[in-house]
């Protein structure tokens, strides 16, 4: 079809661009900003003023963020509709386009409920007045950008992370599972542990930038077993020097060879504290704190979320799918979402799935994922390549309302 709006709706970004497109040209916060104080001139509260994308950093300090997109208890995703529809005008009202005459195509979360799917079309044509709108699972799209079509998808959100198995082009729906640990997790521990080192970030401007940090200068330790990185990485040089080899306690996979140990260490360019630069001009070290704030992924219960580490979730999730497709799920397992692209990630998670896994299983993940946006990629070019009949139309929703989404949307490559 021509040149279709494709949107990729995050819990925490929101990714926009146009089908013939090899990116998304615009990608904003997935949050409203609310002031909270009255106007020092008039005295009046502007709670008709939302502040949205990129000035939101500037106002932090004077407005309330809320999130559109949020878990819910029985995992399945909730929205709230006056943030979420502030966000669409600011997407909508950010290209210089007529609307009325543009597909918007849509990245449906899953766990979203077929009748919120139905309420966000209804809104689009009703109060933006678009000409047709089509969605695809985000698992479609990741399916296509890699051109995997059995595997794991591992989407690491802000609040909840979402283990979706996959064969075939057809999700495993009975092995689909949800865990309460995301990105803000790490943030909130961040706070926490720069507390106990008298760093004080709780107010809501300091867990910004306390986020930022994270962001920044976050990196997974790729050791399984070893808390002090740094002194463990003093070691290994030292007894090197001394042309010994590093004893290797029962704390750390057995797997790891002295060459491995060595190749890790090798890559890791980021021990050394780092001096972050604050607003107002001082700097804040970061040593440990840089890796330590990863762990709970693997630890929740330290972060006061008492579920499986992600790790146990994956293996869990594949274990419950029929014995004779969980080799490909092992074999294709794909993270993304912004916190899946924290350095040597991917490196701590294979040691902790190996470290859990029955013995002689073999896990990979899929190479060279663009994490941030490899979803809207991926629906982009399913966009491209739609037929009208995959398309709910003005004229069809005008027909039928919002049951002519129900036969339209793309829940499997079948």
């Amino acid at each position: 079809m021509d040149n279709i709006l494709v949107v990729d709706f995050g819990s925490y970004r929101v990714k926009a661009g146009f089908s013939s497109q090899d990116e998304p040209i615009l990608m904003a916060p997935s949050m409203v900003g609310t002031y909270q104080f009255p106007n020092a001139l008039t005295g009046k509260m502007n709670k008709d003023t939302k502040v949205i994308g990129r000035s939101i950093e500037d106002q932090l300090p004077l407005i309330q963020l809320d999130y559109p997109l949020k878990s819910t208890e029985d995992e399945t995703v909730g929205i709230q509709w006056e943030f979420y529809e502030d966000i669409w005008n600011y997407l909508l009202n950010g290209f210089d386009i007529d609307i009325s005459s543009e597909i918007v195509f849509n990245a449906k979360i899953h766990g979203l409920p077929m009748k919120s799917e139905m309420k966000i079309m209804e809104l689009l044509f009703e109060k933006f007045g678009i000409l047709g709108y089509g969605c695809a699972l985000q698992t479609i799209g990741l399916m296509i950008s890699t051109g995997k079509f059995s595997g794991t998808a591992v989407d690491i959100g802000h609040s909840s992370t979402r283990i979706i198995p996959f064969f075939k082009g057809t999700i495993l729906e009975p092995s689909v599972a949800t865990i309460n640990i995301g990105g803000k997790h790490l943030t909130e521990y961040l706070g926490r542990v720069l507390i106990e080192d008298g760093k004080f970030f709780q107010t809501q401007d300091g867990m910004f930038v306390v986020n930022q940090m994270k962001e920044k200068c976050a990196f997974a330790n790729p050791l399984v077993g070893v808390s002090d990185l740094r002194q463990f990485v003093t070691n290994f040089h030292k007894n090197q020097n001394d042309n010994e080899n590093i004893s290797i306690d029962d704390n750390i996979d057995s797997f790891l060879d002295q060459q491995s140990i060595a190749d890790t260490i090798e890559t890791l360019d980021g021990l050394d504290p780092y001096d972050f630069d604050m607003p107002d001009g001082g700097k804040t070290r970061l040593d440990a704190h840089r890796y330590q704030c990863v762990e709970p992924l693997f630890q929740p219960n330290i972060a006061g979320v008492y579920q499986q580490g992600i790790h146990s979730a994956i293996i869990k999730s594949i274990k419950s799918s029929d014995l004779n497709v969980r080799k490909e799920l092992y074999g294709g397992i794909m993270m993304y979402g912004s916190t899946s692209s924290i350095p040597f990630l991917q490196d701590r998670m294979l040691a902790e799935l190996q470290k859990i896994a029955d013995p002689g299983v073999k896990i990979s993940f899929v190479p060279n994922i663009k994490k941030d946006y490899a979803v809207w990629q991926g629906l982009a070019n399913l966009a491209s390549n739609a037929q009208t009949s995959s398309i709910v139309l003005k004229t069809d929703f005008e027909e039928d309302g919002a049951e002519s989404l129900k036969s339209k949307i793309i829940n499997s490559m079948l």
